[in-house]
């Protein structure tokens, strides 16, 4: 963790999660207000409905209060996106949910995160809003004995920084404002009747500027 001060609080105390809030200077200026990151654990049990109201419930109060989210899931679910050799009912549900949100899957590789007597697999995953993805490092599972037949997951979270580059989430794109857009553009500068090789690429040239432009 960064070496600025935090301030640290229990945003949430449930069955099957718990959370807490940070207060630091990720993606503000100097002399900005600190924006909140909430970490937070989620246990979804085996009978669990997929998505668990405890997890809509808390990415809807992070989006709607302007807050980065990290949550660590006990999924009790498979699917390749995060290293299973196999995907199963709940994992596709749960891929299904989490495309529709702003979280990114932050698992590297195919290291076990349950070791039990009887087999080895992938259940636990870190989760985070793309805003802050980039600032967890060394993400790994570790290979330090515990008492539990769970993995511990271990990653470090740079809380330093003063500046944020934008992202876009194309998930999000007002398509029909981009349609609309892309047709002013088009009809005001229309490509040339095509004639020669150097003529193709002036007008490939143009449809990419009038496609590019109007998305962004």
């Amino acid at each position: 963790m960064g070496q600025s001060q935090q301030h640290t609080r229990i945003w949430k105390l449930q069955r099957d999660m718990t959370a807490v809030v940070i207060k630091s200077g990720l993606h503000q200026g100097m002399n900005a207000t600190p924006k909140p990151v909430v970490l937070a654990s989620l246990y979804m049990p085996i009978e669990q409905q997929i998505p668990p109201k405890e997890l809509t419930d808390l990415i809807t109060h992070c989006e709607v209060n302007n807050k980065d989210l990290i949550i660590s899931v006990d999924s009790n679910a498979h699917h390749n996106l995060w290293g299973s050799t196999t995907n199963n009912k709940r994992g596709e549900q749960l891929v299904s949910y989490l495309l529709t949100t702003n979280l990114t899957i932050l698992n590297k590789g195919t290291e076990p995160t349950f070791v039990s007597s009887r087999y080895q697999t992938i259940i636990d995953l870190t989760l985070a809003t793309i805003e802050i993805s980039d600032q967890v490092k060394n993400w790994h599972v570790s290979d330090e004995p515990t008492l539990s037949d769970h993995r511990r997951i271990c990653y470090e979270l740079d809380l330093i920084k003063t500046q944020w580059i934008p992202k876009r989430n194309p998930r999000k794109t007002n398509r029909q404002k981009y349609r609309e857009l892309l047709k002013n553009k088009t009809d005001a500068v229309k490509p040339t009747e095509t004639h020669s090789c150097n003529n193709i690429e002036e007008n490939v040239t143009t449809v990419t500027k009038h496609i590019t432009t109007s998305y962004e």
